[in-house]
């Protein structure tokens, strides 16, 4: 619809919606000014003249009424734009994560962790990395990185443990760090046996709330 055709629409539309109400409530109140009843053909009038004295007056602002409409149509595409990028954006750590994670990490325990990956996502390995040089940069945790692929997929960044109740000093250590690093994870319990040969496991899953984009 071109925008001429749009101002007319908003000045036209509210026609028999203003003919009614000027029918209803004007006529009585001027009557009642007047002091005598109106006759058929000043009623006709006053209605006519009235209805065409407002469609006027819209005339002049139906150019900022169309504005209005678009500039929130324009803000609603802005915003389902940015949630739509919010889905579907890489994650990684940042700078400041990352350092955080691992000054954390150094503060004397050490241990073994694995950061597992689920195969298929498309950030999910750019996101273990980041994690993985984090615990590398530590120096004190022999950390390594596996894929694995599971029937329901995984949201997130999880902290597999043994007993989320009873954690580690490993799991304990690694909880403290990515809590004061900001990141975001959830503890879940393990229900197959821990590799005996790591002290962790961590494992990256989908972006919560993502839209699940495959890998070719």
């Amino acid at each position: 619809m071109s925008f001429l055709s749009r101002i007319f629409g908003k000045a036209i539309q509210p026609t028999l919606r203003v003919f009614d109400a000027l029918g209803f409530a004007a006529v009585p109140v001027v009557q009642f000014a007047l002091g005598r009843k109106m006759t058929d053909v000043e009623t006709t009038n006053f209605l006519i003249y009235s209805a065409f004295g407002i469609i006027l007056l819209r005339f002049f602002l139906a150019p900022w009424l169309v504005w209005r409409e678009d500039q929130k149509t324009i803000a609603e595409i802005k915003e389902q734009n940015a949630l739509l990028l919010e889905k579907t954006a890489y994650r990684r750590l940042s700078d400041r994560q990352s350092n955080t994670l691992t000054t954390i990490l150094k503060r004397g325990v050490s241990g073994r962790v694995n950061v597992g990956v689920e195969g298929g996502v498309v950030d999910a390995e750019a996101y273990a990395s980041d994690i993985y040089n984090a615990f590398l940069a530590a120096e004190n945790w022999d950390v390594t990185i596996t894929k694995t692929y599971r029937g329901q997929p995984i949201r997130g960044l999880v902290l597999l443990v043994s007993d989320p109740y009873n954690l580690s000093i490993e799991e304990d250590a690694v909880k403290l760090a990515l809590e004061q690093a900001e990141i975001e994870f959830r503890i879940e319990k393990m229900y197959v046996p821990k590799d005996p040969r790591t002290d962790v496991e961590l494992l990256v899953g989908d972006k919560p709330n993502a839209l699940r984009v495959m890998m070719s």
